[in-house]
């Protein structure tokens, strides 16, 4: 079965302290998106990889595989409004009606090659697969009678990629549109659509913060 990849690289850069996108941010000498897509590429050579970039970043981008020879085979669709819309439209680039599509963001670039391939299997077994974290932090919950504890021991964090079936992706797409005429949300909402068929697949310390990275750079 045909793979996919649809890497979401639609950030600012603002909570990095850079007026340059997070995901152009050099880490380690090369461009962040030019790591998480050669994540996926070394995953599998033969993945067909569409990243979603705002218009604006089109020219950048194209400047940047230019100066630095990067000739990893993708496809670039322009994003949109927000994460559900570039989804959506990376979507259109996918053709199969048949095949296991991972959506990530384009700077998580160091989702490891057992993650990746995590995902992809348990999603041809059972339609989806989610990867997840344990929770670490404090958690607290804020009602009208005031602030309270939560155990830790039953939540997870929600981390990309986040593995479909074609089919259940679009169908997921399809019905929000429909339902709501609005296109304001993100990736874990679509996932909730599928919930019959949702799958957890944790792992560890994959995705470090880039902010720390940047520090000990």
């Amino acid at each position: 079965m045909k793979k996919y990849a649809i890497i979401v690289a639609g950030g600012s850069g603002t909570r990095f302290g850079s007026t340059l996108p997070k995901q152009f941010i050099p880490l380690g000498g090369v461009p962040v998106l030019m790591r998480t897509i050669k994540a996926f590429a070394d995953y599998d050579r033969d993945i067909n990889i569409v990243v979603a970039l705002p218009s604006e970043h089109l020219t950048l981008w194209g400047d940047l595989c230019a100066l630095r020879n990067f000739d990893v085979p993708h496809k670039v669709v322009e994003g949109g409004a927000n994460r559900f819309e570039s989804v959506r439209n990376a979507l259109f680039a996918v053709n199969e009606t048949e095949c296991l599509v991972a959506v990530h963001d384009g700077a998580r670039p160091l989702v490891s090659r057992q993650v990746i391939a995590a995902g992809f299997e348990t999603a041809a077994r059972c339609g989806t697969a989610i990867p997840t974290v344990p929770v670490t932090d404090s958690i607290r919950q804020l009602d009208r009678n005031g602030s309270h504890n939560v155990s830790r021991e039953s939540l997870v964090a929600v981390q990309t990629p986040q593995t479909f079936r074609v089919e259940i992706l679009k169908e997921a797409f399809h019905r929000r549109c429909v339902g709501s005429g609005v296109q304001r949300h993100t990736g874990d909402s679509i996932s909730r659509r599928c919930e019959q068929h949702q799958n957890h697949t944790p792992y560890g310390h994959q995705h470090r913060r880039m902010d720390t990275l940047r520090r000990q750079q």
